[in-house]
């Protein structure tokens, strides 16, 4: 069979907080809700019932922290203001389900999390302009300011004053004007769109509606939307009965293969509910027919690439360019180098070179000129950051010119991990080391550096799964099952059913296990691989070859031939787009098929 390696990056997590200050006078041409209320008054008042309109709020008295976010309906999160330039995020939030505090979503413990509040993610600012409706500002003691709490008619409709003054339909934004597409896009610079999602099987990722709606039939092709199922001024439903009423406006008289229970729905099938944490579930909006056991993706569906349509809602992210004119050029270049706005944020960053010189500056610069193919400035400033006194940035900077350099990659991978104090940088670095002594051919120095890394971090997925893969090729079978076996546990624990990892771990797991002679756990593991990369990449992305040959080998080796046939013509197919038609892949395919070369 075809193994896989798991490579491990060095990954940037970036965490979502919010707070905010006394508001400001309404500006910009937003006028506040109350001036609404006049013409629209039953809109105003069910729309002051909604979790949209109590997204921030005063925290009560005796709560650990002095702002709320969250309407209650799940829970609420307390953000204070932590000196001049930071927020903090409390590590304790309120579970309504259990009516009880307990460990907030993304902390490992009470203590909490500070977040300077211009920092380059905009951390603070992002979450903090979801919440609120209208401009946000920052005061000169480095408070935020916000134009109107929660999330209000103008978040919506955008700026009301012209409106106001002429109020017809022309003088005011209306969503439901918009596409399908148009509005999951407008939402989603909130409730986050395809883009954002790098991992599909985080169950944490649930909680995305217009991500996860963006891959279901039912938006691709019957035009549903955030506004078919829900009414953008009342409070969502929780009756099951409502939304099965939406379902049969489409799906009359469907008929199932299996018998339902009596107290089944359509939404309890086909838009399950995801568990996050013992105390939140969220409604998986990809519609679909799912496995019970697997809630995040639908059966035989593959994650699509969702193009944005270019429209952007008052909360957009590019509202905060603003703010960040009053941010040290560094922080800024940042910042607009994750606004995509690359011709800006070089111009910044240059600029903390020039004035600052900061190694991270220099590190930071050359990143992005890497990724702008303009290598030579980029080798030149990371030579210049090796040299820096932080001992983490010489190691990034040393492991960055490693990539760029490959005959020199290991002087620069052991001056890397020479160079870091960090366990996990570390273990990153060395996993990459290895792989060079494997394609050396001198494996007894992999197994060596990758031992060593395990002793720095012994749950470590991508190196469990690389070393027993090397021992099952070199036959210690047992001490390489025990690995692998371990390396699935972990995985399945901490990120669910659809990752990247999952399926190389499950691909070295079945190759192993299918020569002790064990066809059948083999085969459940094959299949989980193939899933997992469609749920990952897409139907048709070079990544599914080796799942598919691995798969298809194994089923034609055990009498299944037809299904066999099926597979391995997908990977054929692959092969012939990806490789090409005289590709020793295509090749390999064609001499599984018995199908002669054309």
């Amino acid at each position: 069979m075809l193994p896989k390696v798991n490579q491990l990056w060095c990954l940037t997590l970036l965490a979502v907080v919010a707070a905010g200050q006394e508001p400001a006078h309404n500006p910009a041409g937003y006028s506040g809700s109350k001036a609404c209320e006049a013409c629209h008054p039953m809109q105003a008042a069910s729309h002051a019932q909604t979790g949209h309109a109590r997204a921030l709020k005063k925290a009560e008295a005796g709560s650990p922290g002095e702002w709320a976010f969250g309407a209650g309906k799940k829970a609420v999160t307390y953000v204070s203001r932590d000196g001049e330039q930071h927020y903090i995020e409390h590590g304790l939030s309120y579970y309504t389900a259990r009516k009880a505090m307990g460990i907030t979503p993304g902390h490992e413990n009470a203590k909490g999390r500070k977040y300077r509040t211009l920092d380059p993610s905009g951390t603070a600012l992002r979450c903090f302009r979801c919440h609120t409706t209208g401009p946000i500002s920052l005061a000169s003691n480095g408070a935020i300011h916000w134009t109107e709490a929660g999330v209000q008619c103008e978040a919506c409709h955008g700026p009301g004053s012209e409106h106001l003054k002429k109020p017809t339909a022309a003088t005011i934004q209306n969503p439901r004007r918009f596409s399908p597409a148009e509005l999951n896009d407008y939402c989603g610079d909130c409730h986050r769109t395809a883009a954002d999602i790098t991992d599909w099987g985080l169950s944490w990722n649930s909680r995305h509606e217009p991500a996860f709606l963006s891959q279901s039939r039912c938006f691709e092709k019957a035009a549903v939307s955030c506004l078919t199922c829900h009414s953008a001024h009342t409070a969502a439903e929780t009756n099951s009965k409502h939304y099965d009423a939406k379902c049969s406006g489409c799906h009359a008289n469907i008929k199932h293969r299996t018998t339902l229970p009596a107290a089944s729905s359509c939404v309890s099938c086909h838009m399950p509910s995801v568990p996050t944490n013992a105390s939140l579930r969220f409604t998986n909006h990809w519609i679909g027919i799912y496995d019970k056991a697997r809630p995040m993706t639908p059966v035989g569906r593959s994650v699509k690439t969702v193009a944005r349509t270019g429209v952007r809602s008052p909360a957009s992210p590019e509202g905060l360019r603003a703010i960040y004119e009053l941010a040290h050029a560094s922080d800024r270049g940042m910042f607009l180098k994750s606004l995509g706005d690359s011709a800006g944020a070089v111009e910044a960053l240059s600029e903390a070179v020039r004035t600052r010189g900061d190694a991270v500056d220099l590190e930071n610069l050359a990143k992005l000129y890497g990724e702008l193919r303009r290598n030579g400035e980029a080798k030149e400033l990371l030579q210049r950051a090796t040299q820096s006194a932080d001992p983490e940035v010489a190691a990034r900077s040393w492991s960055v010119l490693a990539s760029m350099e490959p005959e020199r990659a290991r002087e620069f991978y052991e001056k890397a991990v020479a160079s870091s104090k960090s366990k996990d940088f570390k273990v990153i670095v060395m996993n990459n080391l290895s792989f060079l002594h494997r394609e050396n051919k001198d494996n007894r120095s992999a197994e060596k550096i990758l031992r060593q890394a395990l002793v720095l971090d012994p749950d470590n997925v991508g190196v469990l799964s690389n070393l027993g893969s090397m021992l099952h090729s070199s036959g210690r079978i047992l001490e390489a099952e025990r690995l692998e076996r371990h390396a699935l546990a972990v995985l399945l624990k901490r990120t669910g059913p659809r990752t990247a990892e999952l399926a190389t771990v499950s691909t070295n797991l079945g190759d192993l296990l299918l020569s002790k002679g064990q066809p059948a756990e083999a085969l459940t593991h094959f299949r989980r691989a193939l899933a997992v990369d469609q749920a990952v990449y897409g139907a048709n992305h070079p990544e599914l070859f080796i799942d598919l040959m691995n798969l298809g080998m194994l089923l034609k080796g055990t009498g299944i031939s037809g299904e066999a046939q099926t597979i391995l013509q997908q990977a054929l197919a692959i092969a012939e787009q990806h490789f090409g038609p005289n590709s020793q892949e295509a090749r390999a395919a064609r001499d599984n098929l018995a199908v002669r070369k054309p």
